[in-house]
């Protein structure tokens, strides 16, 4: 739970391998696969900060002006709508380019890196 020790939540250590897999996917030519495996890293990470957030709050004094409001918005809600929409496009098949930019636009923006939204 992201506390000081620098303990994960157990469910933190399979982000990496469900990007391989995505990046499999990906090289295969397998659009669908490679989308719901990037939207299961998007809920993955939305899980492992959450916790860490709701137990020592969020930091809204950092950085400048709006970027501390738009980071928490992208932690608490933005992130978690993204991944199941790009799923659930990519489940369907009918709009699977649309639901690849979905699911990779946290990445694109630059919201799905760990910032410190934490408080000390």
């Amino acid at each position: 739970m992201d506390q000081a020790d620098g303990s994960q939540p157990p469910w933190a250590r399979f982000r990496l391998p469900l990007l391989s897999v995505a990046f499999v996917f990906a090289a295969r030519g397998a659009l669908r696969g490679a989308t719901l495996a990037v939207a299961g890293s998007l809920m993955l990470g939305w899980l492992s900060s959450l916790p860490g957030a709701l137990e020592q709050g969020i930091d809204f004094r950092a950085g400048d002006g709006g970027t501390p409001v738009l980071l928490a918005l992208s932690l608490l809600a933005l992130s978690p709508l993204v991944a199941v929409a790009a799923a659930a496009l990519a489940w369907r098949g009918s709009y699977p380019i649309a639901a690849a930019l979905l699911a990779s636009s946290m990445t694109i923006v630059g919201l799905n890196r760990r910032h410190r939204l934490c408080g000390p």
